[in-house]
């Protein structure tokens, strides 16, 4: 039988448990969702139990999927503000009667995590405590936000004024969860000064945003971004467009079922009313519609609402954010590979999938296509073939949804005074969010052409573990010397790879010829 532990915070007293080698507090509530609407303070009375995970945030399920995990409708609701506390029971103390309790000298470092999932997608159980503390020394925190229409629809001009924040209501969450954590985390052991927030794809798209934040620079003083900068920032039009292209989709699925329980009937029902009662499911299957394309994974995100961030970002992304502190950020080699190996029609569909992804971008993303098979003839006599056209796509496709961002982040943090460590994972097949896979986890064997590749993986996660755990727990990666800082006047990165090793960043390693917003319309 697992033994119990106490907590107090400042919303009310917390119990979790301890099984083996952690101490885990599960489901902390750290605020409460209201449809549409910012982060509610959340407050309770006697002893909450922490004992199971609190509810995910909607989203498309499929259980049925080889990654779902906890996955059936009961498993996800609306009101999903939730985080998990892990901590290593190595570092916990007994009281005088011998119970299991919190050891508030040691103050622990701290990672908290985002998830990534396109802001559509994902939850606070995407990694257990096995697979990110192991036998170190920090506090591992996961938490939930809301996701899809619930937590980044902008329905300002659709509702009015009321609403108008409504398109950041995932990000304000976020924004809740860290500054919690920032204010509770002490009462579990940790160090609230020694707070690294690290994100993956969306993950790290949503914590570009939050360094867009003043108060960000006071709650966390690191980053670790994987495959993600600020490029999600939508601006106000744009996500008005999306919005009013959902709502289009909501009013058929509506129809579809009118006259089911919770489906209001008749033809004068307001926008307003539609979005605030019609029952999650009826919001959700619309969603799925508007998202059915190759380029959803631009279809959500922060918006530029003048209320939350200001009306006009860009200024503030190409001086480096407000914040300031030090950061671990890159990308993968490959990252949009895996499009052209899963479609056979790749070639063929790929100018379609860059205006799904990019909008308004995609002329750019075919403009760079002209010009580097233009270049590619011209340096050899020939014209690219199939397999090479097709390569020059995903490079742009890489670049654009990935990597160009996270250059322009990882130097303008550097040029503004910050200690940045930047990398690129070149270890085959370099998909997207790599080092997250090889760090964290066991990367699937369909990855890999035999036996020894997946065992060399494992030992190249082990080095990126080591870099990672060393940077939450010190503030520096394992061996600053063998991966010293970004140097704008001479920057060089770490390359990971079966040899990895730091090297200079040569001229056009990536293309920079699209704007700050990666999806425009």
């Amino acid at each position: 039988m697992s033994e119990k532990i106490y907590a107090v915070t400042d919303c009310g007293v917390v119990m979790g448990d301890c099984d083996g080698a952690y101490v885990s507090f599960k489901g902390i509530p750290y605020a409460r969702a209201q449809r549409f609407c910012p982060p509610a303070p959340v407050k309770w009375e006697g002893v909450q139990e922490c004992l199971s995970f609190g509810k995910q945030a909607m989203q498309v399920y499929d259980i049925a999927a080889p990654w779902a995990k906890h996955q059936n409708r009961d498993a996800f609701d609306e009101d999903c503000l939730s985080l998990n506390i892990y901590i290593p029971e190595k570092f916990t103390a007994r009281t005088k009667k011998g119970a299991i309790d919190v050891d508030h000298s040691q103050k622990l470092p701290v990672l908290l995590e985002v998830h990534g999932g396109a802001f559509q997608t994902g939850s606070s159980q995407e990694h257990t405590p096995e697979q990110m503390i192991r036998d170190n020394r920090f506090i591992y925190v996961a938490v939930n936000y809301r996701l899809g229409v619930w937590g980044f629809l902008y329905l300002g001009d659709i509702l009015g004024q009321s609403f108008e924040a409504s398109g950041n209501s995932g990000l304000m969450d976020l924004m809740a969860s860290l500054e919690w954590v920032y204010r509770n985390i002490e009462a579990f052991g940790g160090d609230r000064e020694k707070i690294t927030v690290m994100g993956s794809s969306a993950g790290a798209k949503a914590i570009g945003a939050m360094m867009c934040l003043p108060q960000t620079k006071q709650w966390a003083h690191q980053v670790i971004l994987s495959s993600g900068a600020a490029q999600s920032i939508r601006s106000r039009h744009t996500a008005s467009v999306i919005a009013r292209d959902y709502m289009a989709i909501l009013k058929d699925v509506v129809k579809k079922h009118e006259g089911e329980e919770g489906i209001p009937f008749g033809k004068d029902i307001s926008d307003k009313e539609l979005l605030l009662t019609l029952p999650p499911d009826i919001l959700l299957e619309a969603q799925k519609i508007l998202c059915d394309n190759p380029g959803s994974t631009c279809m959500f995100g922060p918006v530029a609402d003048g209320v939350v961030l200001p009306e006009n970002c860009e200024p503030m992304v190409i001086s480096g954010t407000l914040w300031e502190g030090r950061a671990i950020i890159g990308s993968s080699r490959h990252e949009q590979d895996l499009i052209k190996i899963i479609n056979p029609n790749f070639l063929h569909d790929a100018p379609q999938i860059a205006r799904w992804l990019f909008g308004k971008n995609g002329e750019i993303a075919a403009k760079d296509f002209e010009q580097l098979c233009e270049a590619q003839a011209k340096e050899r006599g020939t014209d690219p073939s199939d397999g090479e056209k097709a390569d020059i796509w995903t490079r742009i496709l890489t670049d654009y949804m990935y990597r160009t961002y996270s250059y322009r982040l990882a130097g303008r943090l550097a040029k503004k005074g910050c200690k940045v460590w930047q990398f690129t994972v070149d270890f085959m097949p370099a998909y997207h969010c790599f080092d997250q896979q090889l760090a964290f986890s066991d990367p699937m064997p369909m990855f890999f052409s035999s036996k020894e590749h997946r065992q060399k993986a494992r030992e190249v996660g082990q080095v990126i573990y080591k870099e990672y755990v060393n940077f939450i727990e010190m503030g520096v990666p394992a061996d600053p010397l063998v991966w010293p800082c970004l140097d704008p006047e001479k920057p060089c990165q770490m390359i990971w790879d079966e040899v990895s090793g730091a090297r200079l960043i040569p001229e056009g390693d990536v293309l920079d010829h699209i704007g700050e917003e990666v999806y425009i319309r």
